[in-house]
């Protein structure tokens, strides 16, 4: 029996079975979503060098991760040493990929650690290649749009962070497309923002990807004002502390930023007491441009499927509050007009087919 997670009381979740099968079947896009954190347990089982002597699950399921080492320290003791060659990373990227199909995620910006995988040896090529492979299979074999997004680490030297990016940005599939499609700025953002990452947003934008970082987490509104204002990012990877101020509420508002929340990540890492009591519904009231996501799911025992089931049962969302924060998802993404409004059609017609009561709550 899959052990339960007792931060966020999953197991005790019960939706009435129209909003069930609504939440199951809506096309559903991600974007807060770290390739190495969504690896599947049985795989890294199957590939770690100890893996005969990991348990059936996750053991930092029934543990509380108690600070930012703790939550680093996974990765590096079970993650890392499951990459290192193009062929791992292409299996997880195919894994990864089509475990969000089974939940009808139909779009995704995948962020990719660079310099995780570029640790284990690895030259940003040879990362970057064996992505796009797996993302080519899986949008052959499913109906999922992937995009790829640089990560980039704020522990890093100025020279390592501007030659990944150079050359991650450089790269072309077989197609002759950009693997690339994005970067976002992550690690701990207390400490800080160095004067490298202005000069490397600047290289993205030029280079005409989209622009992300992390920001308001453990941080306060200071913290995403900056980097709104110094990066110049749309899209904020986190943000759920935006609640703390009313007058940065009104400006994410007023510029069109999208804020791109981890409710179960956040209640793990005691960012939130509760699912209860997260500021997504807060947010959602007041207009501004949400999305919900995942974040780390292996580490957080979660998934975009569960992730609306939790914020439905904890915060009385409604069919068509759900189908909002759906289309709101894809109306930020890296899609065709047409694309677009395809899934905007079969998002309405499935919250149409649902009895009064689920719709209104």
């Amino acid at each position: 029996m899959k052990p339960e997670l007792n931060r966020n009381n999953q197991s005790a979740v019960q939706l009435a079975k129209e909003t069930e099968t609504f939440i199951r079947e809506v096309p559903k896009a991600e974007y807060h979503l770290h390739f190495e954190g969504a690896f599947r347990w049985q795989t890294i089982k199957a590939v770690h060098p100890q893996g005969r002597s990991l348990p059936e699950f996750p053991p930092w399921w029934r543990t509380k991760i108690s600070t930012f080492r703790d939550f680093e320290k996974i990765f590096t003791d079970y993650i890392l040493p499951t990459t290192g060659t193009p062929e791992l990373i292409e299996r997880h990227m195919y894994e990864v990929l089509s475990d969000l199909a089974v939940q009808n995620v139909r779009y995704v910006e995948m962020s990719i650690s660079l310099h995780f995988h570029s640790g284990r040896g690895l030259e940003i090529e040879e990362i970057l290649q064996a992505v796009q492979r797996g993302r080519t299979a899986a949008e052959s074999d499913h109906d999922i749009t992937v995009r790829i997004i640089a990560g980039l680490s704020r522990r890093r030297s100025e020279e390592k962070v501007i030659d990944l990016l150079q050359r991650a940005i450089s790269l072309r599939s077989i197609e002759g497309r950009n693997i690339v499609d994005g970067v976002d700025l992550y690690g701990d953002e207390r400490l800080g923002l160095p004067e490298v990452f202005v000069e490397a947003f600047a290289l993205a934008k030029r280079a005409g990807i989209r622009l992300k970082a992390h920001s308001g987490e453990f941080c306060g509104p200071e913290s995403i004002l900056q980097v709104m204002n110094i990066l110049n990012v749309q899209n904020i990877s986190h943000g759920v502390r935006a609640w703390e101020s009313s007058d940065l509420i009104k400006e994410i508002i007023c510029r069109g930023i999208y804020l791109h929340l981890c409710p179960s990540s956040n209640v793990c890492l005691g960012i939130s007491s509760s699912i209860a009591t997260h500021p997504f519904r807060a947010l959602f009231n007041a207009g501004c441009q949400v999305t919900l996501n995942t974040d780390d799911p292996l580490i957080f025992n979660t998934n975009l499927t569960n992730e609306f089931r939790l914020i439905t049962a904890f915060q009385s969302f409604n069919v068509n509050e759900l189908a909002s924060i759906c289309k709101t998802a894809f109306n930020n993404a890296l899609i065709s007009n047409k694309s677009l409004d395809a899934v905007c059609n079969n998002i309405n017609e499935l919250a149409e087919n649902c009895h009064p009561l689920a719709l209104s709550g």
